[in-house]
């Protein structure tokens, strides 16, 4: 087992068997034991608690549209484009594809009047369920660009 594994784990049982762990700021003492051609040595190392992170490969200025308010997803919208960002592309399927739809012409009916473009719409289809209960579900996505 390397190293970082090995202080994960011993962390992990150290917080589940002891109840260390309370939370933000706290530190779980790990000792783990190196091997060395001559002798064994144990080396004591202080770990801080990480936040997990999200490895993500959607980027920042897509949104998805689901069963949310229309309003809440105007709202992700308008602070993309005040962020800086000059396109956003809003996905969305099934039964979503009109809430979509009216997404978009709100942004650029009433917050953004006639300074969104819509650059591109793409239409499609994707294939869901496993085999023998495989369904169509109708997709789109709009691609919107602001003018300066």
């Amino acid at each position: 087992m390397e190293c970082g594994a090995q202080r994960r784990t011993l962390k992990w049982r150290a917080v589940l068997s002891m109840g260390v762990y309370s939370g933000s700021g706290s530190s779980v003492q790990c000792v783990t034991e190196v091997e060395s051609s001559e002798q064994n040595m144990t080396e004591q190392q202080k770990v801080e608690p990480t936040t997990p992170t999200r490895q993500s490969r959607i980027p920042s200025n897509t949104i998805f549209i689901g069963q949310k308010p229309i309003m809440a997803y105007v709202t992700a919208i308008v602070m993309q484009f005040t962020s800086g960002s000059n396109e956003v592309s809003i996905k969305a399927r099934g039964r979503a594809i009109s809430a979509a739809v009216d997404v978009v012409e709100v942004c650029r009916r009433r917050f953004f009047e006639g300074k969104l473009h819509i650059k591109d719409i793409a239409i499609g289809t994707e294939q869901l369920g496993e085999e023998g209960q495989v369904r169509n579900v109708s997709t789109i996505e709009i691609r919107m660009t602001k003018l300066t």
